[in-house]
């Protein structure tokens, strides 16, 4: 990947590989050994590690947590807390750097299926919400913000754990999926049926909030989010569960 190049990850994206490094970085350095991640640092480090070329050797049962502790060379490293409570330690580097994984190709893909969704849920909301100046407060920042620097926010269940759950249930091979169109900035399926059962199951499970729409800001919040457990949802696998 070109240093010039975008990062693309499902719920954010960095103009160049030098910002997306800068971004994970800090969110390393600002953790000590031992740490958990919480809150959007969490959602953004999940997001990531799906993009690793051997993603799934990686989470195997599930996340868990996210801690940060240390690495062979006597540095900082984040580590994969899994469902089975084993450890796995992971690259950022190597998820910025390596090749998009089959996942986030496809998670593109299937985001492009709910984008229209996506943009009549944030205006509802803001139709709901707003006031004389068209603003809405966010509930992490409790800032005043316009639509335009808003985010609509999958949560609890994000949209990379909504999309594996879907890679599941529908049996695929993500090495055999065919897309119509290809490009630098996602992926169109080609499977119709495919795209109708993703907005079938994404409807489902999805729940928003509306948050401010910036990568760098320091959100100082605890993620309440209750054990969820995916296996009692229809077509989950059954070693999900997520626990903020």
């Amino acid at each position: 990947m070109s240093k010039s190049k975008p990062v693309l990850l499902p719920h954010i994206s960095f103009e160049s590989e030098a910002k997306a490094l800068e971004h994970f970085r800090k969110i390393l350095n600002s953790y000590k050994l031992g740490e958990t991640l919480k809150g959007q640092d969490y959602k953004d480090v999940e997001a990531l590690v799906y993009n690793h070329p051997r993603y799934q050797d990686k989470i195997k049962g599930g996340i868990k947590q996210i801690v940060v502790e240390s690495d062979m060379y006597g540095g900082q490293c984040f580590h994969i807390l899994r469902t089975d409570n084993t450890f796995e330690n992971f690259s950022y580097l190597k998820c910025i750097r390596g090749d998009a994984s089959p996942f986030t190709l496809f998670s593109y893909a299937c985001r492009k299926i709910v984008a229209e969704d996506m943009k009549m849920e944030k205006e509802q909301y803001f139709l709901q919400n707003q006031n004389k100046e068209g603003k809405i407060l966010c509930p992490l920042t409790q800032k005043l913000i316009s639509r335009k620097e808003s985010h609509l926010d999958h949560n609890p269940v994000t949209f990379s754990v909504i999309t594996e759950m879907f890679i599941q249930k529908m049996g695929l091979d993500l090495s055999k999926v065919e897309y119509s169109k290809e490009g630098e900035y996602g992926h169109v399926l080609a499977d119709e049926n495919l795209k109708s059962e993703f907005l079938k199951l994404h409807r489902k499970l999805a729940k928003y909030r509306v948050i401010q729409d910036t990568m760098n800001l320091s959100l100082n919040y605890e993620a309440k989010v209750a054990r969820i457990k995916f296996q009692q949802l229809e077509g989950a696998p059954a070693f999900y569960s997520l626990e903020n």
